[in-house]
């Protein structure tokens, strides 16, 4: 307190101030890393882990439409409605294959790795068996057709199709934890926040309290004694 007492009183002042706004200068970059942090975790889900969300479905809902395409070509005997048919089956693999591609060069994970392989694998078989139910339909063996697709191709179809819920639900599980990692560090971020600002409060107060007493005391000693040195009393 004596050294204190013994700075200049613009000294005292400016150190009162500099101490304040060091404090003001850590909870403003708490904050700003803090925010950032959760900022991270939701561009995560948004543009990673919902977007592969998206390519799965993607090949699920292809998948669905060249099954349909096979059947109704199975069904119907209109060569032209068989031959529209097959175009849409055609014209849905390569949007499965880009589906995939994509998927493969962003999967990192080796939960997410592990069900992709599966994923590709089953996709495999049922493109396999795909391609040849096409060639039977184009050869007018409907019969063979429909056999295959009731005993190869509709079992497949459930593996692939649970393979893509599968991977699915590897996304849907890391989007909850970087949830869950975003609000920890939210509530994180508000107590020690809320604890700094206290804190800020508290010096604020202190310091202020002591730069008054180290102002005023020498005054009113120097008060004292000027008004003994008047009333001659020394």
């Amino acid at each position: 307190m004596t050294a204190f007492s013994n700075l200049k009183i613009g000294v005292r002042l400016t150190g009162g101030f500099a101490a304040v706004i060091a404090l003001l200068i850590v909870l403003a970059v708490i904050g700003v890393t803090k925010i950032s942090a959760v900022d991270a975790n939701t561009e995560v889900i948004l543009h990673d882990r919902f977007v592969k969300v998206q390519l799965a479905q993607t090949v699920e809902n292809e998948v669905n439409k060249q099954l349909r395409a096979m059947r109704t070509a199975l069904i119907v005997s209109d060569r032209a409605i068989v031959d529209s048919e097959l175009a849409k089956l055609e014209a849905s693999l390569p949007l499965v294959g880009r589906a995939i591609d994509q998927l493969g060069a962003t999967v990192h994970s080796e939960r997410g790795k592990a069900a992709l392989q599966a994923l590709v694998e089953g996709r495999a078989k049922f493109k396999d068996k795909e391609r040849q139910l096409v060639d039977l339909i184009k050869a007018g063996k409907v019969d063979e057709g429909r056999t295959l697709l009731v005993t190869d191709i509709l079992p497949l179809q459930t593996v692939y199709l649970g393979a893509v819920e599968r991977f699915v639900e590897t996304q849907a599980e890391s989007m909850e934890e970087f949830g869950a990692q975003a609000s920890a560090l939210a509530r994180g971020a508000r107590t020690l926040m809320i604890v700094l600002s206290v804190i800020a409060v508290l010096l604020a107060v202190g310091i202020a309290v002591l730069l008054t007493r180290s102002i005023t005391r020498p005054i009113a000693q120097a008060v004292r004694v000027a008004e003994t040195v008047a009333a001659g009393d020394l």
